[in-house]
Parts: C-alpha cells; structure tokens; sequence
C-alpha cells in the first residue's frame, strides 16, 4: 500500500506546465502554485525508517521524477517546465511497505534541472500515446541514480491509480477560432487493399472488447531501469526472474479498459510476424490492477545517434524491412497509426528492425469512421489534419513517407509544424496548395475559413531543392521517385506496403535477399 501527498512547485520565470505527472493538472501562469502528486514509490524497512519515492511535477517552471531503489538512495532528476529554471518544494508522503514503518520525509528543495523543455510528456504536440526514449542527458542522471541500486519486483514499482492525463496545451487565439472541416454528403473513401479482411473473418478475431485477459504473475519479472516513457506508459528495462533473460516492461497508466484489450489482440493477432515485436506476456498487480505488458528486448540506438550515420544500402534495407511489418499488419486488417522513429526499433549490430507500440492500432472496417487525434504530429496525414475519418492503412504509409524523407535529406522531422494547423501549412509548402485544394475537392472537404488563411497559397516544391552536400550520396533518382510515391495528399495515391517493397529503389536488397536465400537452399 502507498500513501500518497500533495506537494507544492512555484513558478519564477514565465511560461506553463503539467501541475504533476498525474492529475490534477493544471497549467500554471508564472509564479503561481501547481499541485502534483507522487506517481509511485516504493521502500524498504533499514533500521527504524526509510523512505523513497519517485515524484514529478509542478508549475511553470519545475518538475521532478526519480527511479529509485528499494533502499532510500539518490534518484535523477529532470525539470518537466513549459517556463525554464523553476523552483520546486515538495514534502514527500508517508510510503507504507508491507512489514516495515516509516517516517515522513524532509522538506526538499531543488532547482528544476531542464525546466525549458516545454509541457510535461506533450512536448512534440497532442500525441494520443508515446514511449520516448529518454534524451541522453536523462539518461546520464538516470544511470548515476542507480549506482548501487537494487532491482525491483515489478510490484514494487507500481503507482498509484490516477486519470488519465489531459491536454493542457494552451492554443494560440487564431486556433482558438479554428473549427473542424466540414465534410459534404458523398465521396466515402474505402482502402484499395485488404478492405475485406475483418469482414471476412469471425468476430472473435476483431472485437477485442470480448477478450478475456489470461494474466500472468508479475513475480516473474524484476524492473533493471527505464528506458522510456509515454502519455500512456512507462517503459522499463526488465529481467525474467527465473530465466534471467532480458525483456521489455510496458507498464501502462490508467486508460479505459477497452483500450488496453485493443492492443493485447492486436499483438497476440499479429505475433509471429516479419519484424513485429513480440509479445511474451501479460501482467497485472493483484492490489492496484495496474496492467503490464512484458516483450522481447532489442538493443535499440536512438535514431538521433543512428540516423545520421547510416549508408545509403543501410536506409534502403531498414525501410524495406518495416515495410514487411507494415504489409503484414495491414494484410491482417490492423492500421498502426503511430508509424515514426521512437516506434522502430533497430539493432543495428544485429541487423535487426521491430516495429513497436501498438498502443494506438485499430482494425480496419470499411465505411467506418476513426478519431483523427492519432499519430504524432510530425507523421500525421493529410486526411488526420483536415478531418477525413474514414481513412486507412494508407495513413501508415504516410508516416513512412514523412521518416524516410528524414533520413535521405537529413531533415528530422522533415515537417516541422508547431501544432496540427501549423503542420498542415508546412505540408502545403512543400506540396503546394492546388494539389491540396483538388484533394479537398475530390473528398468534399471545406477547411474552416481561418484554417484555409493561414494554409494561404503555396507552389509545390521540387524534391531536389532538398538536395545538398551532406545527404546528395543519399539520394538517388530511385529515392527521389519512392518518396513522390509516398508523400501524396491523397491518401489513395499512396503506394501500398506490398507495391513499395517492389519499388526499384529495394532493388539491392532484394538482389541480397535472393541471393542469401540461394545460399541458405544449397545447404
């Protein structure tokens, strides 16, 4: 059992931030008084009373969270403010342990460490769901928090049940104003391939609503570090406490349970396919309910670090194998919708890609419509910002577009909106308005007047003005033509994953393929 306390951050420079890493949220002008909470905390009886605790919150300008140990020790610390700096006080609650008593701990006092990153888990925009690799500064305080630390039962490390976190972005006065397109009568838009799957296949396949969750023992596994983070998840470096083996630990934050049944039969529908990361298994705490998903471990480089060092063939292989996976799911009747860097991982020791976080993923049925407030901002889809619902798997494909044009150009993220309105007009400048315009037209869609402004009116840019002395051993005309393919408003346009891996631009790796495949029937 764990007793949690408010504590108080003030706020001494401008700007506003998540009161807290769960609710109550509040945004806070500067200087004001937000309220946060403990999200877990964990302790071990040593002598007469211990304490630990891993918090996060508060004000415009501060914000505090640690991985901690059994055993009260130094934790990392990172200021989660929209306003920079910021000064954060907090007194910590009294921690319950099983067998053990405690004292309540002493009034802290610390300057927020990165207080300038903008709003607490939301920095990039209004993404449904993401585990993000933490940056590497984190990462440093992280590592240095757990010398001599022990590792956690994943019990252990469970917090305390909360709502799900709000939006607390504030939008500027022109968003304010901005209502959603409107949509005319005719012109539904249906997927050119694997339309019929979930029509075709029985109901237990695709209502997940009906699943009943076989759960396992969450004694099976020790929590060695995190490793990630996300609105809906924390993500936790983990140990097989029988086999030894290294895994993945997605603890997920309180969320409908519907959706979390969503993404179990999504990975247990999609297990064993090409590149899609495995789940091992499914775990829930007996007292907090708190639910866990348990996969396999790959040896992931950041994207940050990894990108900017791969060749040419590199690129052309790893895009070639997401595309088995993204083919793959969609012949399964399932849309990702959250296609980006953060969700592929790649060992690039090993050679090996897994497409990862199916947090977001849908089946899909024709004619029906979907939330548009899927994907992360810089991958959304023409169709995502101008409110076309009954989009497809081709909406993946659109991702795809976006990260790939991000590796060739050394360009990431290539679109760089500052929110959903914003991203759409860095869209339009590069594939100009008329296009825009005849794919509104075609889908009988009227932007709102104050949207339409602010896109104003753009002539398509060509491809090689992206062209320079850093990435031109990058882009090949075969390059150049694979991405046109991609990047198109209309989304019925798009090539598909099974007609994308046979693009001439995977004509290398499929010649390597062929080849390896040869050698592999001779033996």
């Amino acid at each position: 059992m764990v007793i949690v306390r408010p504590y108080q951050a003030t706020a001494n420079q401008a700007g506003h931030s998540l009161a807290g890493y769960f609710p109550p949220y509040s945004s806070c002008a500067p200087g004001s008084i937000g309220l946060g909470y403990h999200y877990h905390a964990v302790a071990q009886k040593t002598g007469s009373s211990a304490i630990a605790a891993s918090e996060r919150g508060g004000g415009g300008g501060g914000g505090r969270e640690g991985v901690w140990d059994r055993l009260w020790t130094t934790g990392w610390n990172r200021g989660g403010g929209g306003g920079g700096g910021g000064v954060e006080k907090g007194r910590g609650g009294v921690l319950v342990y099983p067998g053990a008593t405690f004292s309540s701990s002493t009034l802290v006092q610390k300057e927020g460490a990165d207080g300038g990153r903008g709003i607490v888990g939301d920095k990039e925009g209004d993404k449904e769901g993401e585990d993000e690799v933490l940056p590497p500064q984190s990462r440093r305080q992280q590592k240095q928090g757990e010398k001599g630390a022990k590792k956690l039962s994943l019990g252990d490390l469970l917090f305390k049940e909360q709502k799900l976190p709000e939006d607390s972005a504030k939008p500027g006065n022109l968003a304010q104003r901005i209502g959603k397109a409107i949509r005319r009568p005719g012109a539904m838009s249906k997927a050119r391939v694997y339309a019929d799957v979930n029509v075709n296949r029985p109901k237990e396949y695709w209502d997940y609503e009906s699943l009943i969750v076989q759960w396992g023992d969450q004694d099976d596994y020790e929590v060695v570090r995190k490793v990630g983070r996300g609105k809906y998840s924390e993500v936790f470096e983990g140990i097989n406490a029988d086999t030894g083996e290294k895994c993945i630990i997605k603890i997920l934050k309180p969320v409908k349970k519907k959706k979390i049944k969503r993404e179990i039969k999504i990975l247990q529908n999609l297990c064993g396919g090409p590149n899609i990361i495995k789940l091992l298994d499914i775990v829930r705490d007996p007292q907090s309910k708190t639910p866990s998903l348990v996969f396999e471990c790959v040896n992931n480089t950041d994207f940050k670090v990894l990108y900017p060092t791969l060749l040419d063939y590199d690129i052309r292989y790893y895009i070639h194998e997401l595309l088995k996976a993204l083919d793959f799911c969609h012949s399964q009747g399932i849309m990702h919708r959250d296609v980006k860097p953060h969700n592929v991982m790649i060992d690039h020791e090993q050679r090996k890609l897994r497409l990862i976080d199916w947090g977001l993923a849908e089946f899909y049925h024709p004619a029906k419509e979907y939330n548009v407030r899927v994907a992360s901002r810089y991958f959304k889809g023409p169709e995502l910002l101008v409110d076309l619902q009954d989009y497809d798997y081709s909406l993946d494909m659109w991702s795809l577009g976006c990260m790939f044009a991000g590796m060739i150009f050394r360009k990431e993220p290539f679109f760089y909106g500052h929110d959903n309105y914003d991203q759409l007009v860095k869209i339009a400048k590069v594939l100009g308005t008329d296009e825009l315009n005849a794919y509104l037209n075609k889908y009988r869609i009227e932007l709102d007047p104050h949207l339409e402004a602010m896109v104003g009116r753009h002539v398509r840019k060509a491809w090689s003005k992206f062209i320079n002395s850093d990435n031109q051993h990058l882009v090949s005309p075969e390059a150049i033509d694979f991405l046109d393919k991609l990047l198109r408003y209309d989304h019925q346009e798009r090539l598909t994953a099974k007609e994308a891996m046979a693009h001439p631009y995977f004509y290398p790796v499929r010649q390597a393929e062929a080849t390896a495949n040869a050698r592999l029937s001779e033996k």
